[in-house]
């Protein structure tokens, strides 16, 4: 019942400031995966991810789905970089994906055509 209940301990995509960081990211990915995507509200390619990711979190309840404006997580992130995908396990970045192109651009989402795996 312990184990269930660890595999089931979130669900949902939650929106971090960049003091929760260390503790919601780094902290945390010792224990389980955790995958965090860069945004800015103004573009369509950061809300279909947006879509993905709550979709997926629901799916996959021993992921933990952040989200934080760009600018808050790395100051003078490019916009031209984002969506971007970050995942972590261990304490440390194990992959990172910017941009939708090489999964679809605006046409891209969790169970379509392309290949929208978060893990």
């Amino acid at each position: 019942m312990k184990q269930q209940a660890l595999r089931n301990r979130f669900g949902e995509l939650v929106e971090i400031v960049k003091d929760e960081w260390i503790r919601e990211v780094t902290e945390c990915s010792n224990t389980c995966a955790v995958v965090v995507h860069l945004y800015e509200n103004s573009l369509i390619e950061c809300q279909i991810v947006d879509e993905a990711m709550k979709n997926l979190a629901s799916r996959f309840r021993y992921i933990k789905f952040l989200k934080i404006k760009s600018t808050q997580a790395i100051e003078n992130w490019p916009e031209k970089n984002l969506p971007t995908l970050f995942i972590y396990e261990k304490g440390a970045l194990k992959f990172q994906m910017m941009t939708l192109n090489k999964v679809g651009g605006k046409t891209a989402n969790v169970n379509g055509s392309c290949s929208f795996t978060c893990y």
